[in-house]
């Protein structure tokens, strides 16, 4: 194995009252500054809302600003591989946690460029190894224990859900570790998304069992060998998920390099 493609960048994040005066050149300025008495080089500096009537925590304000920044970062990097015909009918791009992507606001309904995106996303799949059971429902009722009572290598029937945009997503849930070997009801049981691109699929919002089956069996094959010890969600991880978590991580600053820079 061997790494396509890395992209990483370090952010800082301020609330908007820092840039009182709402100036354009404030913040590169700023970011040259801090870079210049830094050990560690900021790429950029985001800034999030301090207004009253958002709800969320000033925490999660500047998180989410840095989540929507790594999306839109995932969202060009499906693009360069698609740009170089990496991904097609053989090969898939996994995407680790949900495909929770939405279109630039400036980027209107069923133009070109909104095709673009959906299609950019047609061989591309997520897999989540943390989930709400609740949301899963049967005869519209939640039916977590459907998914904790699947056995060794079955999965869900297909559920059809709009996400942001008129986007459809296609989601089930697939289990790959022995219930017998595991803490929790839910471990052992991954959820995955496609996003529905043909338009036969959008109209129907059905896809393919066949096709679920293959791609179901893709995963269920990548599951080995594990990381017993080495992170408490072994039973959840597929092993290229897992080396590559490992290989990013290798690249960050260590959490106490950090801290002591201050």
């Amino acid at each position: 194995m061997h790494a396509e493609n890395f992209f990483g960048e370090n952010l800082l994040t301020l609330p908007d009252i820092a840039n009182a005066n709402g100036s354009a050149g404030f913040l590169p300025a700023l970011t040259q500054k801090i870079n210049a008495l830094s050990k560690i080089e900021i790429s950029k500096i985001l800034e999030y809302s301090t207004s009253q009537n958002v709800e969320q925590s000033f925490e999660n304000r500047a998180i989410i600003e840095i989540q929507n920044y790594m999306y839109q970062a995932e969202q060009n990097m499906v693009a360069a591989l698609v740009a170089k015909s990496k991904l097609n009918q053989k090969n898939y791009l996994v995407k680790d946690g949900s495909l929770e992507y939405r279109i630039p606001p400036n980027i209107p309904k069923n133009s070109r460029r909104f095709l673009t995106f959906k299609n950019n996303f047609n061989y591309v799949i997520g897999v989540s190894k943390k989930f709400n059971p609740a949301l899963f429902t049967t005869n519209n009722r939640a039916n977590p224990g459907f998914i904790a009572e699947l056995p060794l290598y079955n999965r869900t029937p297909v559920i059809c859900a709009n996400f942001y945009d008129d986007i459809k997503i296609a989601i089930w849930y697939l289990r790959i570790r022995d219930r017998k070997f595991t803490d929790s009801p839910f471990d052992g049981v991954l959820k995955i998304e496609k996003m529905l691109v043909a338009q036969d699929e959008i109209s129907s919002g059905v896809i393919d069992s066949e096709f679920v089956n293959f791609l179901s069996a893709q995963i269920i094959n990548e599951r080995k060998p594990v990381c017993y010890g080495a992170d408490n969600r072994w039973a959840n991880h597929i092993y290229p998920i897992f080396l590559t978590e490992t290989f990013i991580k290798s690249k960050c600053i260590a959490a106490e390099t950090f801290l002591n820079l201050f």
